[in-house]
């Protein structure tokens, strides 16, 4: 009996030793979070890591490859006993076991490089943090909090917080902000990154696929905004959630079991929930929500047939157009509109000629104090055109027929209008925000590679990004994939010249900050066409090692 006892613990050696090896990775993971410091000797960590990676590489080659049959070969197991070994409950165990500590580790790794970007960055406020504390102060219970110069998600946080106009330069309130920005920035990424592993197949591929959303999240271009009191860190965090929320309904959509209807409307209100705050942190997030539409359309008339629930698409759809109504009320009862036409008067109309002419036809009052505040700077000139008395006649106008004749002048030079925002692409798609940020000192160079392999800039990168994300589409919408993170990478095309479209011609100031999105969703699109297309070729070839 303990012959027998002993030839079966042998089996499970190697695995053993890899759980072991795991446990020293993560206890140095554990070390080398920042102010964290528990072991009795300096350097401590390193001693670990070299260790557990010493235990659990040949301990993993012996487990999870096929060197394993030689190992089962050795402790004597028949062709037939190997399956049962798979199949055995110490086994599954132990594989589980890996695996959690697998995703945990990276979970780990990801918090402490997220803390590291966190010692080289100060909170910052900026002359658009004012205008959203302004809307923060009002009651929630008056109509100006919802209906006002600003959508409502950011103020809400900020009321939340406590933040008023007395102390939201006090660095005590803005360190508050920051830190709550930050983890619902690690929230929303992590819940991403779990979607996507739990729409591949491949189980490889599910861990690389985690991985890649959180170290994507490290970038600067999403990660710098955390300590900024700006909207861009909710956004993007929303952002986030709204693709999570998709990516399960999509799932739950294709399968049928016990308690999916209940799910089904839970995920639903949730998503709706999110999409809600997404859409109110930034007005332009509406459009990204409207083409979003357009493929949720599209597939439910391809996939209506083979739906489990149909019902929660169908949902989002109204939803969004819910949505569309009452944030276009609010963004015209709450005055949001006027700064676009102040801005492009100043910027795009003004100094060309054609373009001026154009506007004083349709009726726009040249008054000399308005022609003397095109020489101001920027904020001056915004400031006089909210205050100044004697530019109301300008307001007026500006309210009465402002967006008609901004429209019209679009479309009285369809070829530019149209191709204007293509022959700045690269401007939209590869902008660089890194001067809001307020650094303490240098990027650690981990981040800094980080940034560098995860947001790529290389115009090849990018095309071979946008190219493989077309093909897969196509792909799948021909039924030869059932991927449903290609349905996410069809919302990222379809949205990305209409939002190209509505950044150029919206505002011109701070197009690379405004255009941020743009930039991420391109960058996020190519990686999850890797981890799809590399999930279907390894289901392809992978063959199981007994």
């Amino acid at each position: 009996m303990l012959t027998s006892l002993w030839r079966k613990l042998g089996l499970y050696i190697p695995h053993l030793i890899l759980v072991l090896g795991q446990g020293l990775l993560g206890l140095a993971i554990l070390e080398n979070f920042p102010g964290v410091d528990f072991l009795p000797f300096p350097q401590g960590w390193r001693i670990l890591s070299v260790v557990g990676f010493g235990l659990a590489l040949p301990a993993f080659l012996l487990t999870y490859t096929p060197l394993r049959r030689y190992w089962l070969v050795f402790q004597g197991v028949s062709p037939e006993g190997r399956l049962s070994y798979r199949q055995s409950v110490e086994y599954r165990f132990l594989n589980g076991l890996f695996w959690g500590l697998a995703y945990l580790e990276v979970w780990g790794i990801f918090l402490a490089l997220k803390k590291t970007f966190g010692f080289s960055e100060a909170p910052r406020t900026y002359y658009d943090t004012y205008s959203y504390v302004v809307v923060a102060e009002k009651p929630l219970t008056s109509a100006a909090f919802w209906v006002a110069e600003r959508s409502f998600t950011l103020p809400l946080l900020y009321k939340m917080l406590g933040v008023t106009l007395a102390n939201f330069n006090d660095a005590g309130v803005m360190y508050r902000v920051a830190i709550t920005q930050k983890w619902l920035s690690v929230i929303a990424w992590s819940g991403l990154a779990i979607t996507v592993a739990l729409s591949l197949r491949q189980r490889w591929m599910r861990l690389v696929g985690f991985t890649i959303i959180l170290l994507f999240s490290l970038a600067l271009e999403v990660s710098l905004w955390d300590f900024l009191l700006l909207s861009e860190s909710l956004s993007f965090s929303f952002f986030a959630l709204v693709l999570a929320s998709w990516l399960i309904l999509l799932r739950l959509g294709e399968h049928e079991f016990r308690g999916a209807f209940l799910l089904g409307g839970i995920l639903t209100l949730m998503s709706f929930i999110f999409m809600g705050l997404y859409s109110f942190t930034r007005d332009s997030n509406l459009y990204f929500l409207l083409t979003a539409l357009i493929v949720f359309l599209l597939y439910l008339g391809l996939k209506w047939k083979t739906l489990y629930l149909r019902w929660p698409f169908i949902g989002l759809i109204l939803g969004t157009l819910v949505l569309f109504g009452v944030q276009n009320y609010t963004l015209i009862h709450g005055n949001r509109w006027q700064i676009h036409i102040y801005d492009n008067l100043k910027v795009r109309i003004m100094p060309d000629p054609q373009a001026r002419a154009f506007f004083v036809n349709a009726g726009l009052p040249l008054t000399p104090r308005f022609l003397e505040i095109q020489t101001f700077s920027q904020r001056q000139y915004q400031v006089a055109m909210v205050t100044e008395p004697t530019l109301q006649p300008v307001r007026e106008w500006i309210e009465k027929k402002g967006r008609a004749t901004y429209l019209a002048y679009l479309l009285s030079r369809p070829l530019p209008t149209l191709f204007e925002p293509l022959h700045h692409a690269l401007h939209l798609l590869n902008g660089n925000n890194t001067e809001y940020r307020h650094p303490l000192g240098p990027l650690s160079r981990r981040l800094e590679l980080i940034d560098a392999i995860m947001y790529p800039r290389g115009v090849v990168v990018l095309g071979a990004f946008l190219w493989l994300g077309l093909i897969g589409a196509i792909v799948y919408w021909r039924g030869q994939d059932t991927h449903s993170v290609w349905v996410l990478v069809s919302i990222f095309l379809v949205s990305l010249y209409p939002l190209m479209f509505l950044v150029w011609h919206g505002n011109p100031l701070e197009i690379e900050r405004h255009a941020a999105q743009i930039g991420v969703q391109v960058r996020l699109l190519g990686w999850l066409a890797l981890v799809a297309v590399g999930d279907g070729w390894l289901m392809r070839v992978e063959k199981p090692v007994l």
